[in-house]
């Protein structure tokens, strides 16, 4: 897709958990525009970050049909996201795009999540990235 950067990992850790390592989506401010409609404002996903949201789900799409079962209809999920950045100046506001993004490509409603762990970490040595670990439980 053009315009994101294509290094998207997955790791499958145990029968209950894996990682995504993506590049950072756009922050919230990039990633909604809104239009007049009939007297009303409507808010929709930008560009930048539809392709960013459908390049994760694709990517997690591929690994949940390649390396996993579909999980048990009565699963729970916990997601704990870190986002490192190369300076202290970006909200840390990237949850819900990730989180639609990862469970879009699994196929599950994120209403499911239970936890939410969001971290910031300035990390000037390595290239902005968001982490997240999903897990999930009967």
């Amino acid at each position: 897709m053009e315009g994101v950067d294509p290094a998207v990992s997955l790791t499958y850790i145990t029968s209950s958990s894996f990682t995504v390592v993506a590049p950072l989506p756009p922050t919230l401010n990039q990633s909604y525009h809104s239009y007049p409609v009939g007297g009303h404002c409507r808010i929709v996903l930008s560009k930048a970050a539809r392709e960013w949201k459908e390049e994760v789900a694709y990517h997690v799409k591929c690994f949940w049909h390649a390396f996993s079962q579909p999980s048990p209809p009565r699963a729970v999920y916990r997601l704990q996201m870190t986002q490192f950045l190369t300076r202290n100046s970006r909200d840390a506001d990237a949850v819900k795009i990730v989180m639609d993004a990862i469970f879009n490509g699994m196929g599950v409603n994120d209403n499911r999540v239970y936890e939410i762990i969001l971290r910031k970490v300035v990390d000037k040595a390595e290239t902005p990235r968001i982490v997240a670990v999903v897990e999930w439980h009967v």
